[in-house]
């Protein structure tokens, strides 16, 4: 199990807000939905097990809202 945070903040100075931690199983969840709303995102894997693991890359599906 890898557990998935996700970080929000509304400016670069101000620290992340973070949700979470949403549990990913690897060989079984295909996808954690989470709906965060901020100007800048961030993401953080961890895992409570004693064993190495890698990560290989992630998608994001990010929507614009507001203006640009």
């Amino acid at each position: 199990v890898v557990n998935v945070d996700i970080g929000l903040q509304g400016k670069i100075e101000s620290p992340p807000t973070w949700k979470g931690p949403y549990s990913y199983v690897i060989g079984e969840t295909e996808w954690i939905d989470c709906l965060a709303t901020a100007r800048i995102h961030a993401v953080r894997f961890e895992t409570t097990g004693d064993f190495a693991w890698t990560l290989d890359g992630y998608d994001l599906d990010v929507y614009p809202r507001g203006r640009v």
